[in-house]
């Protein structure tokens, strides 16, 4: 918890918006870190592993099951480790973002921003290796379309159905214009 009582909770309910990695919004950046861990948590089974009991009596009763379990255990604790210390570096990052304001430190405000900057990015790739991790490491991609997002480079539109050959791709008459 932050000196002026911020949590991560309290950063999520407060609804602050996220813009941009390039403005200097401290608000913003830790609201994107706060949206990141909730993504990594939800991620990790976060549920999961508190309720897994690695005492159970009856978890031995086959020992294949319980060494994956264990291991797949172990990895989880390390990582909810690396999460919670995440949380507490932004908690940090918040309360020296503080100090700097009241002491009317500009450079301690700078870096400390360039910080939290940093913090937003690295939240970004940690969320996306909780992604890509568990379930969908044997997938081999992710693709995301948006609608609008393509342009007119050398006065071409991008509609995909234009460059996709009417006959099929052997067909020697047809030629895809890109």
């Amino acid at each position: 918890m932050a000196a002026d009582g911020l949590t991560m909770d309290s950063i999520a309910g407060k609804g602050w918006t996220i813009l941009p990695e390039a403005e200097s919004d401290w608000r913003s950046h830790a609201a994107a870190v706060v949206q990141s861990v909730k993504l990594i948590k939800k991620r990790l089974k976060w549920r999961w592993i508190k309720t897994v009991n690695m005492e159970r009596p009856d978890l031995w009763d086959d020992p294949v099951f319980a060494g994956k379990v264990s291991c797949e255990h172990g990895e989880l604790m390390g990582k909810i480790k690396s999460v919670n210390q995440f949380k507490q570096e932004l908690m940090e990052h918040i309360d020296m973002l503080r100090l700097a304001r009241e002491e009317d430190d500009n450079e301690l405000e700078t870096e400390t921003m360039r910080a939290l900057a940093e913090m937003r990015r690295s939240a970004k790739e940690k969320e996306l290796n909780a992604l890509l991790s568990g379930d969908n490491e044997t997938c081999s991609c992710f693709i995301e379309v948006q609608a609008g997002g393509g342009g007119t480079q050398h006065g071409l539109g991008f509609n995909g159905y234009e460059h996709v050959p009417a006959h099929g791709p052997n067909d020697e008459d047809t030629q895809s214009p890109l």
